[in-house]
């Protein structure tokens, strides 16, 4: 069986259709990194799937039909989720008015050319009660149903709690399946609910929390750690993941290169991992974090910096703990809490090189990695990044990172 995919993002919904049984034979998609991740996907699955970067309005159906070998027809799965942010609560429910929102209807502009047998869209349940040109609720969604029927297609649609089929998210989802001509297509009855109604009249599953999910991945890896191998003190919500890096045997090696190691205690904070929500940098609330620098690591970075040499921070959070820390007359001893919020124009005054994880967008770490080795630089490493096919965030691979010259 054959399926095209339609705003693919990072491939969710195709990893689904493959377990499915289908070929996906073409993913279409405008962001270049969503791509380069689909692409990633294609070479480690072995998959034969197209992956096309284009803004989908200029995609002409009718081309795509011939460069994919099929007949009008053919296809039997058109599939996708166009952006949600137009429907959405979160995104005003804008509506038409966001010009994302006609997007919806590019769906109904291939399947016509298409005509596949079956359409399957998922979007936000926001969609229900979004308003078109007239102010009525639910407008939008009346015109795109009715727009389905015009060219031969039966829809049926359904919200679907993911929670109800054994995932452990409180997740509602808009689902759209469409058949040409007659629709004989059931959607599934739940197999699980709350805990308060699975009795004898109702015997379903009760919902999964994520520690069920968890126990039954088995036993992890004895390679797979939550903390450094260097970690003493508890107090920390995380590692700092740069550290996890670093096993006993490549701490050795590196003694062995005469490079001396010294020690701060950090514990790293939740709000390590909020990303910036306000449109102005001076009103985010920067977190706080402790952390405890020791005589010995202090006299280490004294006495490095006297003859020339260069202090490297593993992790993000080293750095700001070291960085908050500096006086003029070296590394202020004992014990302290930082909440400084680093960005392009910080004068770093002790740490010259970085070893780090690759950050999330719109996070304070981007910032931060992005004041310490230059805008410029780290935009170029992100780009290498993702086509080499790095892995991202706290359990991805590292870059080591200079210290830009300040101008």
């Amino acid at each position: 069986m054959k399926a095209l995919s339609l705003f693919s993002g990072a491939g969710g919904m195709d990893i689904g259709v493959r377990q499915s049984g289908f070929e996906v034979l073409a993913d279409i998609e405008a962001d270049e990194h969503c791509c380069a991740t689909l692409r990633a996907a294609v070479v480690r699955e072995k998959n034969a799937t197209q992956v096309i970067q284009a803004d989908i309005k200029t995609v002409n159906p009718s081309q795509l039909l011939s460069d994919l070998n099929l007949a009008v027809g053919e296809l039997d799965l058109l599939f996708g989720g166009p952006p949600c942010q137009s429907f959405s609560l979160a995104g005003k429910q804008r509506g038409l008015a966001d010009v994302r929102g006609p997007l919806l209807f590019e769906i109904v502009r291939f399947a016509q050319q298409l005509k596949p047998k079956v359409i399957w869209l998922e979007q936000v349940k926001g969609l229900l009660s979004a308003k078109g040109e007239k102010g009525q609720r639910g407008e939008i969604f009346e015109l795109f149903l009715n727009e389905l029927e015009a060219i031969g297609y039966v829809p049926k649609w359904q919200v679907v709690m993911a929670a109800d089929f054994g995932v452990p998210q409180l997740r509602e989802r808009l689902f759209v399946v469409a058949t040409r001509d007659h629709n004989g297509f059931s959607f599934p009855e739940r197999t699980h609910a709350p805990l308060a109604v699975c009795d004898d009249l109702f015997p379903l599953c009760p919902y999964l929390g994520t520690g069920v999910v968890i126990d039954g991945l088995g036993v992890p890896d004895a390679k797979v750690r939550g903390q450094t191998v260097y970690a003493r003190e508890t107090g920390s919500v995380a590692a700092p993941t740069a550290g996890l890096h670093f096993d006993e045997d490549l701490l050795a090696r590196v003694r062995a290169q005469g490079v001396a190691i010294a020690y701060v205690t950090l514990h790293v904070g939740a709000g390590t991992f909020q990303p910036v929500r306000t449109q102005t940098l001076a009103e985010h609330h920067m977190h706080t974090e402790r952390y405890t620098i020791s005589p010995a690591t202090a006299a280490a970075i004294a006495a490095t910096k006297a003859r020339g040499g260069r202090i490297i921070a593993v992790g993000t959070t080293s750095l700001r703990a070291l960085e908050a820390a500096a006086t003029e007359n070296g590394v202020k001893v004992g014990a302290g809490e930082t909440a400084i919020f680093i960005t392009p124009g910080f004068e770093f005054q002790v740490v010259d090189a970085l070893l780090t994880n690759f950050h999330l967008p719109k996070s304070t770490l981007l910032m931060l990695v992005s004041a310490f080795a230059g805008v410029k630089e780290i935009r170029a490493a992100y780009r290498h990044a993702i086509e080499q096919g790095y892995r991202f965030f706290s359990y991805g691979d590292a870059m080591w990172l200079t210290r830009k010259p300040a101008p």
